[in-house]
């Protein structure tokens, strides 16, 4: 491990982090991987191929998976005058897979083999290593706009972003399976709805809490403290649910006493802890936001 002696001398700004200057010290050479990667990616932006695929190459050769990823990029939309090469493409794709590259597993999914389990398993993956925003976006765009897949596989990649602990998922998938949609081939799944809007609401988001009570308000089943809790905080976070529906609005606090009344005061005490509880969750979830 290289130290670094830090001088007083002034301030040294490296993009935008300072950093103290050193005074008549050698600057440490930059590793063989990161040059020569860095110089493949300075001739992409010039649109240099020729160059840019022997900096890469040379960057393969020192243990950059990254770089087999770039070089899968040029040989899919081509640059300059290096043609569009498909089979090259994915040849290296494969091969930034095999090492783990994040960017080539979300890029394969996309160009590779259209079967549903390649797909899933690549975009699962790309999903937990960090690309779940990007995911999502996919899975979003072949619901609405059927591109690049179909809308059933849409929603799944939707899920995976949602598993992958991806917020705006939850609350999407929560949605779509509150009534499903024919047009998408989507069918409601009420079980599910609940599932991922209680994750999409402990993520923060008010909004779905109207989405769940359209669902356990009409089910007999579900139990008073349930009811309770989500109208309670309905009620606090002005949720849309009871604007869609005044009467039960106007009848709010009635409503909250009467389920009070049904529940153990045992009960009752735990519902207020965990209310307490989730109100701070989505408090501290919109400040960060």
């Amino acid at each position: 491990m290289v130290r670094i002696f830090l001088a007083v001398w002034g301030w040294l700004f490296v993009g935008m982090v300072p950093v103290l200057a050193l005074a008549d010290w050698p600057v440490p050479k930059v590793p063989a991987v990161l040059k020569s990667e860095i110089d493949g990616i300075n001739y992409m932006r010039e649109e240099k191929a020729p160059e840019a695929i022997a900096a890469l190459e040379q960057a393969v050769e020192d243990g950059s998976a990254t770089a087999l990823y770039r070089l899968a990029q040029i040989y899919h939309e081509g640059m300059g005058e290096q043609w569009s090469i498909a089979d090259k493409s994915i040849e290296y794709l494969k091969k930034a897979v095999a090492k783990n590259q994040v960017e080539a597993m979300f890029m394969y999914a996309l160009v590779g083999p259209k079967t549903e389990h390649s797909v899933l398993t690549y975009m699962d993956r790309a999903a937990l290593l960090g690309m779940a925003a990007n995911v999502f976006k996919v899975g979003l765009t072949s619901v609405t706009e059927k591109t690049p897949f179909q809308p059933p596989m849409g929603i799944q990649l939707i899920e995976s972003a949602a598993r992958a602990g991806f917020d705006p998922a939850m609350a999407v998938l929560g949605r779509f399976y509150l009534k499903g949609d024919p047009l998408y081939s989507i069918k409601p799944d009420l079980e599910k709805s609940k599932i991922w809007l209680n994750r999409a609401i402990r993520a923060g988001y008010v909004s779905a809490i109207s989405d769940l009570l359209k669902i356990i308000m009409v089910d007999d089943e579900v139990y008073p403290e349930e009811k309770y809790k989500w109208l309670y905080l309905c009620r606090a976070y002005s949720c849309a649910y009871l604007d869609e529906n005044p009467d039960v609005k106007q009848a709010i606090l009635p409503t909250l006493v009467d389920l009070e009344q049904k529940m153990h005061p045992d009960m009752l005490a735990q519902t207020r802890v965990e209310i307490k509880s989730l109100s701070k969750r989505i408090k501290r979830a919109n400040v960060q936001e």
